[in-house]
């Protein structure tokens, strides 16, 4: 009399499909983070990574070579609550020569007043060096967050 019954040698997944399905997971997962929070969650610990200043001093070079003003003077978030544009001296100090930009003033398209007041920033935020003192009376109106004159 044969046993009835399922034969159970098709249904075995080999064990080296199960780590490549392991392994697939971990490296999805790995990047649905890294977009969405940034891969600095992951090798900002290991500084493998560059930092965001360091980043932002190396976009720096490319706005003065392809004369872009506005976006060589606009503020970007490189820590919490520290902001800074191309003429801060944090980014000057990576790479001083290039860098600047001669002949460029970003106060006339935004000071750090004038950046603190647009966004409502506290005393606790740093703006090019400067803390936001959240008294704004006297502080010009007419520029947008990105350092651009809305006049």
């Amino acid at each position: 009399m044969k046993k009835s019954g399922l034969n159970k040698r098709g249904q075995n997944l080999p064990i080296g499909t199960i780590i490549l399905i392991v392994l697939g997971v971990a490296v999805l997962v790995f990047l649905i983070i890294g977009f969405s929070r940034g891969f600095d969650t992951f090798f900002g610990k290991f500084e493998l990574a560059p930092g965001d200043l360091e980043s932002t001093a190396q976009a720096c070079q490319l706005y003065v070579q392809g004369s872009t003003k506005i976006s060589y003077c606009e503020y970007r978030e490189v820590k919490k609550k520290i902001y800074v544009n191309c003429q801060s001296e944090d980014i000057t100090t990576f790479y001083p020569e290039e860098t600047a930009w001669p002949g460029v003033s970003c106060e006339e398209l935004q000071s750090p007043a004038d950046f603190c007041k647009k966004n409502n920033l506290k005393n606790s935020v740093e703006v090019n060096g400067e803390k936001c003192s959240g008294n704004y009376e006297g502080v010009s109106e007419g520029n947008d967050s990105n350092g651009t004159s809305t006049n």
